[in-house]
């Protein structure tokens, strides 16, 4: 699988995202580096079991 990285404009904006869901959910304050790191690991480690199953989904949709 090609590694795809997220442009760093979109990081940022994720990595608030990040920080604003904690704060709100779990009253819990984490700097950039803490959320870039959870980001980071979510990158890794995550989003290849999603690509993998989106990718599957199509054809067994269509019983193919």
């Amino acid at each position: 699988m090609d590694v795809v990285k997220i442009p760093r404009e979109d990081k940022l904006q994720i990595v608030e995202q990040i920080q604003s869901y904690l704060e709100n959910e779990r009253s819990e304050n984490i700097g950039n580096l803490v959320a870039e790191g959870l980001l980071d690991m979510i990158e890794s480690h995550i989003a290849p079991y999603i690509y993998q199953t989106r990718r599957k989904t199509p054809t067994s949709v269509l019983g193919i």
